[in-house]
């Protein structure tokens, strides 16, 4: 596989198909979000409408297991990663490069979070995906994990595993 390289890929557990691309990283990942219908999982506000451009929401204890064959969850170094190949300024590389419509054909969406105390919150203006990695601490309402937040920078602060996130899946190597 080379840099630019595209096709597609269906998910044995519901028939949909994803579109995937080999980005400048050099890595096979998804180029929208993950759109399976697992038990808890939402479309952000309930509305059935927003699943389509911008995939479901997910608990931690979901999408770790959702992964569909050869695929996996992203650590936060990928993530970074992947945004550094574009440019070392994070905010300039999503802003002209992986947002939807941009160059990269990356596409990330403003798909909003859902927050445990709070509902939906941020739709049009955050993205925040699921990494592979335990967060650094734990705190009363459970354990914390690291998140991918796209606003108008990068970030990977520690979340609450009891939120609900998008989420991407880059191939297996």
């Amino acid at each position: 596989m080379t840099i630019g390289d595209t096709g597609t890929f269906t998910d044995p557990k519901d028939g949909q198909v994803y579109h995937w691309k080999v980005m400048k990283d050099g890595k096979k990942w998804m180029t929208s979000n993950y759109n399976f219908k697992s038990p808890q999982s939402v479309c952000y506000d309930h509305n059935d409408a927003n699943a389509t451009e911008h995939g479901r929401l997910y608990l931690w204890s979901e999408v770790k297991n959702a992964c569909p064959p050869g695929w996996r969850i992203p650590s936060q170094n990928e993530w970074y990663k992947l945004v550094w190949a574009y440019n070392t300024d994070d905010f300039r590389a999503i802003r002209d490069h992986l947002m939807k419509g941009k160059d990269s054909g990356f596409s990330i969406t403003h798909s909003g979070f859902w927050a445990f105390e709070r509902g939906f919150l941020g739709i049009g203006e955050d993205s925040v995906f699921w990494t592979s990695d335990k967060g650094g601490w734990e705190q009363g309402e459970g354990k914390l994990r690291w998140c991918f937040a796209v606003t108008n920078c990068a970030s990977c602060p520690d979340v609450p595993e009891k939120n609900k996130y998008s989420c991407r899946f880059m191939a297996d190597e």
